[in-house]
């Protein structure tokens, strides 16, 4: 990846910067909510705004507890073998701040 600075700043500053933009990123999805859950409450599926359209979906999701299901499942090598063809392993990397 590039880097999109163009002289190095220090790392302190960089993140101090970081620090500073998830905080507004935090606080924008904050207001985010708030504003989801008034359209939410009025119970429609579509409003229009003079810039913006928005539309409510509600659904339903199913969701599979790994872990829960991995301890159910019988501690045999066939069962550890079907674990492991179903899964798989994707590098990541994460960056956390904190205020100090």
């Amino acid at each position: 990846m590039v880097s999109i600075l163009k002289r190095p700043k220090s790392l302190r500053s960089v993140v101090d910067e970081l620090g500073e933009v998830k905080a507004r990123i935090a606080e924008l999805e904050a207001r985010e909510q708030e504003l989801k859950e008034v359209i939410v409450k009025t119970g429609v599926s579509e409003a229009e705004g003079k810039l913006f359209r928005c539309t409510v979906t509600r659904f339903d999701v199913n969701k599979l507890d790994a872990k829960v299901l991995v301890s159910l499942l019988p501690k045999s090598a066939k069962t550890l073998k079907l674990i492991a063809e179903a899964s798989s392993l994707e590098p990541r990397t994460v960056v956390k701040v904190t205020s100090r």
